[in-house]
C-alpha cells in the first residue's frame, strides 16, 4: 500500500513515530522511536531484545501512530497498520542510514548541537559498532487512516 500525498507530507513533517505492539496477554506497548521511509516501507532502529521486539517476533501486527509535525503535538493523528519484520542489523543499510542522519542530525539546530558536543562522535560510533543486538524493524503498511485526538 502507498501513502496518499497529504498522509505522505504529514508521516515526513513527524519526528517520531509510536509503534504499538501486543504482549502475548493482550496488553498492548506503544514505543516512541526514531523512523525511516523506503519506498513503499517504513524502517525503524532498535535493540532485538527490546519488548517490542519480541512482541513483533510472536504477532507481527503492529499500528504505528503519527501525532506530530516537527515536534510539536497536532490534533491529528495519522493511524497506520501494517506488518512488522525483525531484520538484523545489516538490513540497515548505508542509503537507511544515510536518510536517518541527514533526518535526524542535519537539520541546523540539531547539526549545531552535534557540532558543538564533537568529542563525543568517537564514543557514539563505537558505541554503535559494539552492540550486537541491533535490529531493523521493516514495515510493511496495509491501511492508513487520519483521526481526530480528543480535545483534554
Amino acid at each position: 500500500m502507498s501513502l496518499t500525498r497529504v498522509e505522505l507530507k504529514f508521516v515526513e513533517g513527524a519526528l517520531t513515530v509510536r509503534l504499538c505492539t501486543l504482549s502475548p496477554k493482550g496488553v498492548p506497548l506503544i514505543t516512541p522511536l526514531w523512523f525511516g521511509r523506503d519506498g513503499d516501507g517504513l524502517y525503524l532502529g532498535t535493540r532485538r531484545d527490546a519488548f517490542h521486539s519480541r512482541h513483533i517476533e510472536r504477532n507481527p501486527r503492529v499500528v504505528l501512530l503519527f501525532s506530530d509535525q516537527r515536534g510539536r503535538r497536532t490534533r491529528r493523528v495519522l493511524r497506520v497498520t501494517g506488518t512488522a519484520a525483525l531484520e538484523p542489523k545489516e538490513s540497515l543499510t548505508r542509503r537507511r542510514q544515510f536518510r536517518m542522519a541527514v533526518r535526524y542530525y542535519l537539520p541546523p539546530a540539531l547539526a549545531w548541537d552535534r557540532l558543538r558536543n564533537w568529542r563525543r562522535w568517537a564514543t557514539l560510533g563505537r558505541y554503535h559498532a559494539e552492540r550486537p543486538d541491533i535490529a531493523t524493524v521493516v514495515i510493511q503498511m496495509d491501511s492508513a487512516e487520519f483521526l481526530e485526538q480528543p480535545v483534554p
